[in-house]
């Protein structure tokens, strides 16, 4: 009897251990994500995109809004940032009044995805698809199906254009009026639904 006891203690012991490990590694799940900032700097005829050193990078949950990271771009404006919640993500970089946007595709963890480019594009990308997620159940489809019909659109252009001039004012698009409707007005030519 006290045998079995012991059995049935040791084998509950191991199923709990086992169970215990495999719940922490699932939730102890991590991803890198990485890429460099560009901002628009310079004056008349000699107006160029440099990296954007020193900068804050905050790394939003799309749906939550909730701020799952955050880090600093470099020198040469390279960000390396880990998140422990797979998923899509905002990011946001600031720096002073200037406010760049990316978002990420979906995020499933346990490797390094880099991003490419924060840029004056991938702002303006992201002010549309920002509208964008508000009418879906699922962001990730949003950025992978339909940013490329966005950036084949000849509104497209003249949106960042309009980005990009805010930017090299060293203000907030994601607070500047006129961008925002025009974001809007632009996300109305792809429905999700």
């Amino acid at each position: 009897m006290r045998r079995l006891l012991l059995v049935s203690s040791f084998t509950f012991l191991l199923v709990f251990v086992a169970i215990s490990s495999a719940v922490s590694r699932e939730t102890a799940r991590e991803a890198v994500l990485s890429g460099r900032v560009f901002a628009p700097i310079g004056y008349r005829e000699k107006v160029r995109e440099l990296p954007l050193r020193n900068a804050q990078v905050m790394v939003l949950d799309v749906r939550t809004g909730e701020v799952v990271a955050t880090s600093s771009t470099d020198m040469a404006g390279r960000y390396e940032v880990t998140v422990s919640v797979p998923g899509v993500y905002l990011l946001e970089i600031r720096k002073g009044n200037l406010c760049l946007l990316d978002v990420s595709g979906r995020i499933r963890g346990e490797r390094t995805y880099d991003l490419g480019f924060v840029d004056t594009r991938s702002t303006a990308l992201t002010l549309v698809l920002l509208e964008l997620f508000k009418n879906t159940s699922d962001p990730a489809q949003v950025v992978y199906f339909t940013s490329p019909r966005v950036l084949k659109t000849s509104d497209f252009k003249e949106f960042t254009r309009r980005v990009w001039d805010v930017l090299l004012g060293q203000e907030d698009p994601t607070k500047d009026p006129g961008i925002l409707e025009a974001a809007r007005n632009l996300a109305l030519l792809f429905p999700t639904s």
